[in-house]
């Protein structure tokens, strides 16, 4: 459950707070979130809504993006959630979930087409790569994680869902990881995703679609960054279009844009 609007007083003296829920866990932001008698208010949120613990969100930090939290009530940060009729392990002290992205893993799963290939660069947990093996018709779904954490939730989420002949994990970092020339899809998924542009067009087997993420104030600043270094790797390209999945920051947005690039122009990473 998400509350849309920030901390703010009601005209009652009730304190209105902004939240998500993820399986049995309350997770506040710590920018929303009010500084005065956070304890008191985690164990009234929990009592509420009948959520076992609740977690203060501080952010993520190093390469693995490993979560900043404070436990503000109960014992457990471990949980199940289910999204779209999938179900994810996570413990919220070890990986990430953003409940923002939820739109864009419906919208991928509406574009992949019958017997695609589609790679995953960083699956995370399995964040689109069980959502798309789930509902779509693609052979399979070549997932990449280097995460060690991230990558054990994966294959257990995959066993969770009964898609262990659909995913095929792949531990280790994209860059030598994924495999060549094997999708017609590749889902970049990580906010520097640009710098693993060579690495996503060799894992195309022809003609294919890529999904870049990344943050900008404009959708055009993003754009501008993807297409220098597309013309840097000599691709044919076409840009299907830049979607706006959620804030990130004051006044800068998670962007992903949409391609359709030929790699047989492109030089090898």
């Amino acid at each position: 459950m998400e509350r849309p609007h920030a901390p703010e007083e009601s005209g009652q003296g009730e304190v209105r707070l902004r939240f998500q829920r993820l399986g049995d866990i309350i997770v506040v932001k710590d920018r929303f979130f009010p500084k005065e008698n956070r304890e008191e208010l985690a164990r009234s949120l929990a009592e509420r809504f009948g959520a076992k613990s609740v977690v203060l969100d501080m952010g993520i930090e190093g390469e693995f993006r490993k979560p900043r939290i404070r436990l503000l009530y109960g014992s457990s940060t471990e949980t199940f959630h289910r999204e779209n009729g999938v179900v994810y392990h996570l413990d919220l002290s070890k990986v990430m979930f953003s409940k923002g992205n939820v739109h864009e893993r419906r919208r991928l799963i509406s574009l992949v087409r019958e017997g695609e290939v589609v790679v995953d660069m960083f699956a995370g947990i399995g964040y689109f790569s069980l959502q798309i093996a789930k509902h779509t018709r693609a052979s399979r779904v070549v997932s990449c994680e280097k995460n060690p954490d991230a990558f054990a939730f994966l294959v257990e989420n995959i066993m969770i869902n009964g898609l262990e002949t659909r995913v095929q994990p792949m531990m280790g970092d994209c860059r030598e990881a994924c495999p060549w020339r094997v999708g017609d899809r590749v889902i970049m998924g990580y906010l520097d995703a640009v710098k693993f542009l060579e690495h996503a067009v060799a894992a195309l087997r022809g003609p294919g679609h890529l999904h870049v993420h990344g943050t900008g104030k404009t959708p055009r600043e993003l754009l501008d960054e993807v297409e220098v270094r597309l013309g840097q790797l000599g691709c044919t390209y076409e840009v299907l279009g830049v979607r706006r999945v959620k804030s990130y920051a004051p006044r800068v947005y998670h962007y992903v844009v949409d391609l359709r690039v030929d790699p047989r122009s492109a030089a090898s990473p």
